[in-house]
């Protein structure tokens, strides 16, 4: 070798980690309430998902709920407050990704009569831009990759009507569950039924609400399918309660919980 020529550096395996993990997306993580309260576990396997797909979660632990209830209930200042915690957790954050596509829907489309005459505007617009549902993230950011497991189930999707009219997200659940190892999806017909949770309606309209669960759980039932899934935790909320009410023998379960 000659003099003044520096010996070239090995690269090992510890350099490789060193490069992958400076690579890697992070990315804010919003759980939605009923998720936090009623279905954690859920929670827990969009991260599991997200970190198989080489994507870091930031959970603002302090944050508890977008405010779509309160805005919905015409409580205004409620919601107002929080929105701002939401825009302070997630300043820094490239993208924030849901396991609750009503509340992804909420904050891309509705967010803004919140803030149309305030200073801070323009975080709202910035916050509506980076909000994804997991299966929008797992399209059109990341793209998504089957696990070996499989699940050798008949699926039926059902569209959350709030996800559908605002945030227009239908294909990329669909295309999701099409890539699952085993999984035959199978379609509920057009025009799309309600599961009846959507928004406050179940709360004032229970018995419709009951009645529209157990149609949609019954065209479910035939077309041969053993399970129905959502991407919004409320509608599958909704569907199990039903499935227990009437007595049928079918699974409801969210989206991220069959990925």
């Amino acid at each position: 070798m000659q003099r003044g020529l520096a010996r070239p550096h090995a690269v090992g395996l510890s350099d490789y980690q060193t490069i992958m993990d400076s690579n890697k997306l992070t990315v804010g993580v919003f759980i939605p309430c009923c998720i936090d309260q009623y279905s954690p576990n859920t929670a827990a396997r969009m991260t599991q998902l997200l970190a198989r797909h080489g994507v870091d979660c930031n959970y603002p632990e302090k944050l508890t709920c977008c405010g779509r209830l309160l805005h919905e209930c015409g409580d205004t200042k409620g919601a107002r407050k929080l929105g701002e915690r939401m825009m302070d957790a997630f300043r820094h954050e490239r993208y924030v990704v849901s396991c609750g596509s009503g509340c992804a829907a909420y904050v891309k489309t509705r967010f803004g009569q919140l803030f149309a005459d305030s200073d801070r505007w323009q975080e709202c617009r910035q916050l509506a831009d980076k909000m994804y549902d997991i299966s929008d993230f797992l399209c059109h950011v990341v793209p998504y990759m089957p696990s070996d497991k499989g699940y050798n189930h008949t699926v039926a999707y059902v569209d959350h009507s709030p996800t559908l009219r605002d945030y227009k997200l239908k294909e990329e659940p669909r295309q999701l569950l099409g890539q699952v190892k085993g999984l035959r999806l199978v379609d509920l017909g057009e025009p799309a039924l309600t599961c009846g949770d959507n928004e406050l309606f179940n709360n004032y309209f229970e018995a419709i609400g009951s009645e529209l669960g157990r149609q949609v759980l019954a065209s479910a039932i035939g077309a041969g399918a053993d399970t129905i899934t959502s991407s919004d935790p409320a509608c599958v909320l909704h569907l199990r309660a039903c499935a227990r009410k009437h007595g049928l023998a079918i699974k409801c379960r969210h989206l991220v919980d069959l990925l």
